[in-house]
């Protein structure tokens, strides 16, 4: 196939024997063989190969370099060094071909097939171990809870589909080429993605590292019509690694907003009682010496009779309008749970302790006069506060600081409801 090559086989000796010298005593090139012999028989076979391409058909060279591609993967020998042993190879020979046109033109060629058909020997080995690696991950991902599967967080059966249309050649086998119409597209589109992903730029970031992932697919079937294997070794890590970097990140927002949830009621926004543990564990409390930590213990007078007049989900109406005028009632360093039914608790950091009794006043006051209308008709609910107060607050000391608080709240309660007890 390559004819010209004959003419610099008088000179392959030495460069191969240059070439097995250069990796002999670069350690990190000699890190990939096990042995001194696996190191010679690897460049025997190279040396064999040399002398085979003169007049072997261009088929059976191809095949023999697709197999030479598998074994330097299996052996972990990073592409890029495969493509400077070559690079090396053929800077040597084209060196001892000086003006000779043709024979550098064939020199040329030959290592072009080298570097081409071990990229697709990388290439053939690289997707059976993905398409196994995909197949486990999708009966893992079948296990997980239906908020993950839907968001088809890992493009699995996407990835999987590339994979098979670029093994069989066949451009109708694609997947969805429009980043907007693929599932993953959609649900950027479509569902309330933005609920997930609060921040504008991290969502942008996200669309476009999906919008990348088919520009590249695009494209990629370019390489597969033409052979341009090294392109397309190039093209498909790409894509792999940004799709599961796009998957990592969907991942993290899907887990921050679980844990958003666990801990923010989902009626009132609030925090829930699992915030205030995790609060407890870690200790409420102010490096300021002159600054008390107040609790106040809030709960809805009548409440009951409110549900059973006007049934619960106007009950849940109540219990909205009352967390929201406590969160507009206090400060941002103050933290608002909601501590039962209709019990709320919070934890506020005061300079001078009569400021826990006025801010209490504060919600109580804005409660009252928000006149809740509900169905042409106007609601005033009132509430009753029991507060105490503590240097810090942690879970050693939390049950006797919220034990006060509940006292005072019963006093409230006793002597006539909608007042504050401190």
């Amino acid at each position: 196939m390559f004819k010209e090559l004959k003419k610099i086989e008088d000179k392959s000796e030495l460069i191969f024997a240059n070439f097995y010298t250069t990796i002999d005593t670069n350690s990190y090139m000699k890190q990939f063989f096990s042995s001194q012999e696996q190191l010679e028989q690897t460049i025997a076979r190279q040396k064999k190969l040399f002398f085979e391409a003169i007049t072997k058909p261009l088929k059976e060279l191809q095949f023999e370099l697709i197999e030479i591609g598998k074994i330097h993967y299996q052996r972990f020998i990073p592409f890029e060094l495969y493509i400077s042993g070559a690079n090396y190879l053929q800077t040597q020979f084209l060196f001892h071909a000086k003006h000779d046109f043709k024979l550098r033109k064939d020199i040329r060629l030959y290592f072009e097939t080298i570097r081409n058909y071990g990229a697709k020997g990388y290439l053939n080995t690289i997707f059976e171990q993905d398409l196994i690696f995909l197949d486990e991950l999708k009966k893992k991902q079948d296990d997980r809870a239906n908020s993950y599967k839907e968001l088809k967080i890992l493009h699995i059966e996407w990835l999987t589909k590339l994979i098979l249309a670029i093994k069989s050649a066949n451009k109708g086998k694609l997947p969805e080429l429009d980043f907007t119409k693929c599932e993953l597209g959609c649900w950027l589109e479509h569902s309330d993605v933005k609920d997930v992903v609060t921040s504008k730029e991290n969502y942008q970031k996200i669309y476009d590292m999906h919008k990348r992932v088919h520009i590249v697919e695009q494209n990629i079937f370019f390489f597969v019509e033409n052979k341009k294997y090294v392109d397309l070794l190039n093209a498909y890590s790409f894509i792999f690694k940004l799709s599961f970097s796009l998957s990592n990140m969907l991942t993290f927002y899907m887990v921050e907003k679980r844990e958003h949830e666990l801990i923010t009621d989902e009626l009132t926004t609030l925090y829930t009682r699992r915030k205030l543990k995790e609060v407890l564990q870690n200790g409420f409390h102010c490096n300021n010496n002159n600054i008390t930590i107040g609790l106040l213990l809030i709960d809805i007078d009548n409440f009951k009779q409110i549900n059973d007049t006007f049934g619960h989900d106007i009950g849940d109406i109540v219990l909205k309008e009352i967390a929201e005028s406590i969160k507009n009632s206090v400060r941002n360093m103050d933290m608002v749970f909601r501590y039962g039914g209709e019990e709320f608790l919070v934890l506020l950091p005061v300079s001078k302790l009569e400021n826990i009794k006025k801010i209490a006043e504060k919600i109580r006051k804005n409660i009252e006069q928000n006149k809740i209308v509900i169905n042409s008709k106007t609601l005033t609910v009132t509430v009753s506060i029991g507060t105490s107060s503590c240097d810090n607050i942690d879970e050693q000391t939390f049950n006797n600081i919220i034990k006060h608080a509940d006292e005072n709240l019963y006093i409230a309660k006793r002597n006539g409801k909608n007042q504050v007890v401190h």
